[in-house]
């Protein structure tokens, strides 16, 4: 959990699905005691979003669809190029605070107009980012997390910040998946996710 005094997004998800550790757990109810408007409508909106996807029945295929599937897998195993192929994937904004204010909880108007909540996703990796507004500057700093549907975060290593195709800046990937940017100014850019033979590279976005 950063340590930044602020709960964010994919904080409030490990929360919610019981994910931290009794520290974690008592940091976030004493920061929440004292919570915002935004804040508290934004867990609500994350329960009920965690309580639907909890209830979706997904049926199992015909067990000759299962067979067709397996043996084209097998298939394109059998073919693929050695394990030490450097591997790259693109990752869609698949959901924006800014296009959808009132289901994240962010409220539109003045300088809590730069925080904001970014989900990309890719077909076994989500990136979770929160953007929060540095004070009354033009800057803002970055707390994301990678996502995955296994344990743990991973051989994740580094997240690079680039703009027209130049390092902005560069931090380091915990053992959690998380990492933290800070002083970016506004401007349009691009995530690299590195890892020692894979590299997701996010959709542009607008900060």
């Amino acid at each position: 959990m950063a340590g930044t005094g602020r709960t964010g997004f994919k904080v409030l998800i490990d929360w919610l699905e019981g994910r931290l550790d009794r520290a974690d757990v008592e940091r976030v109810f004493a920061e929440l005691e004292g919570a915002d408007q935004a804040t508290r409508d934004r867990i609500d909106w994350l329960r009920v979003f965690l309580e639907r996807s909890r209830t979706v029945a997904l049926t199992d295929p015909p067990p000759e669809l299962t067979a067709t599937l397996v043996a084209r897998f097998e298939g394109y195993a059998t073919h693929r190029q050695s394990p030490g192929m450097f591997e790259r994937v693109r990752a869609a904004l698949t959901f924006d605070s800014r296009l959808h204010p009132l289901a994240a909880g962010v409220r539109q108007g003045g300088p809590l107009d730069l925080r904001r909540n970014l989900v990309f996703s890719t077909e076994s990796v989500d990136v979770a980012i929160d953007v929060f507004p540095i004070g009354a500057s033009a800057l803002v700093e970055l707390e994301g997390q990678i996502l995955e549907g296994g344990e743990g975060a991973g051989d994740w290593a580094t997240v690079q910040l680039m703009a027209d195709g130049m390092e902005v800046a560069i931090t380091g990937i915990d053992r959690h998946g998380e990492f933290f940017l800070t002083g970016i100014p506004l401007g349009d850019y691009e995530l690299v996710v590195t890892a020692e033979r894979a590299e997701i590279i996010l959709a542009p976005v607008s900060l």
